[in-house]
C-alpha cells in the first residue's frame, strides 16, 4: 500500500539532508538530549476505516502532552543498531533535540538496516512512528515496525506496521487501529518492552537516514 497525503507538507522542516542483517554491530550507551515529542507543527497520522482496507492521512497540530518512551528522561534507550555512518550521523542522534541531526546508516552497508529501542518498563504501545526532516534518496521507502517482550527470544517479535513510505518529509505516526489490522485485538498484543525500526528499501541512494524515532505509550500496571 502506498499511502498518498492529502494536503500539503509545507509547514513541515525540509531542510535536506544528505534480505540479511549486516555485520556492523554496534552497542553503545544512551547519552545526549532529550526529544521534544513531534518536532513539526504537522503531523501524518495513519488510521484504517472499519468499511476500508485503505489508510488514511490527516494532519494534526503538535501533540506535545504524548510522552514518548524512547527519550532517556523517560527510560528509553537504544539497545542496538546495525550500522552507522561516521559519528556526526550516528543513531544517538535519534535522541537529541535538534530535528536536523539524523540517523544515517554506513553507506557500504546494504538493506535492510534496523535498530532497536529498550523501553523502561513493559508498555502498552498506542503509537508508532518517525521523523524524516528532508528529501532526497536516503528516505525510507519500505518501513517495518517489530514489537517484543523478550529480547533473548528471538521467536517473540511481532510485526505491527509494515508501509511503503512516501518520499516526503514530516511526521509518519501509526495508531494502535493501524497496528491491530496485524497483531488483532487483545489488548496484550500491542504490550512491549522492546521495539524494532527496520528500513527494508529507501529510494535509490546509498544508505538511509531518519531524524527522530518515536513510541507513545503507557506502562503495563504491575510493570513499573
Amino acid at each position: 500500500l502506498t499511502t498518498t497525503p492529502l494536503c500539503s507538507l509545507s509547514a513541515v522542516p525540509s531542510t535536506s539532508s544528505s534480505s540479511s542483517h549486516t555485520h556492523h554491530h554496534h552497542h553503545h550507551p544512551v547519552s545526549g538530549h532529550a526529544l521534544s515529542p513531534i518536532n513539526s507543527p504537522c503531523s501524518v497520522f495513519f488510521s484504517s476505516s472499519s468499511s476500508s482496507s485503505c489508510f488514511l492521512i490527516t494532519y494534526t497540530h503538535t501533540h506535545t502532552h504524548m510522552k514518548n518512551l524512547v527519550i532517556p528522561e523517560n527510560g528509553g534507550s537504544i539497545h542496538y543498531f546495525t550500522s552507522q555512518y561516521h559519528h556526526e550521523s550516528r543513531c544517538l542522534n535519534l535522541l537529541n533535540r535538534d530535528p536536523t541531526l539524523v540517523w544515517f546508516t554506513n553507506n557500504l552497508s546494504p538493506l535492510p538496516q534496523h535498530l532497536i529501542i529498550k523501553l523502561k518498563n513493559l508498555s502498552k504501545i498506542s503509537k508508532l512512528g518517525f521523523y524524516i526532516h528532508g528529501q532526497n534518496n536516503q528516505n525510507p521507502k519500505h518501513i517495518q515496525f517489530e514489537i517484543s517482550k523478550d529480547i533473548e527470544d528471538e521467536n517473540a517479535w511481532v510485526r505491527v506496521v509494515d508501509e511503503e513510505i512516501q518520499q516526503k518529509a514530516g511526521d509518519y505516526l501509526f495508531d494502535q487501529d493501524h497496528m491491530r489490522q496485524l497483531v488483532g485485538s487483545k489488548e496484550e498484543h500491542l504490550n512491549a518492552q522492546y521495539v524494532k525500526f527496520i528500513i527494508t528499501e529507501n529510494y535509490g541512494g546509498s544508505g538511509v537516514h531518519i531524524s527522530k524515532l518515536y513510541v507513545f505509550g503507557t506502562p503495563v500496571e504491575g510493570e513499573q
